[in-house]
């Protein structure tokens, strides 16, 4: 596999990831994890975590030659 497939496909999941947490934000989902309710400020963590990570793999996977 090359290291541009691997950052897209990468890119693609964190994506992904990002818009199943700002789905959570918007409809407002509740998550309980093993007995603990997760709170809500926890999704905006983890929404600009994995906007970041995700942006940043599909750049990387853009660019270059394999």
């Amino acid at each position: 596999m090359s290291e541009r497939l691997y950052c897209t496909i990468a890119g693609v999941i964190f994506s992904i990831a990002a818009l199943i947490h700002l789905g959570r934000l918007c409809a407002g989902w509740d998550l309980v994890l093993a007995g603990w309710p997760v709170p809500l400020w926890l999704s905006w963590i983890a929404f600009f975590a994995c906007g970041a990570l995700g942006g940043g793999g599909l750049w990387l996977g853009s660019r270059g030659t394999d």
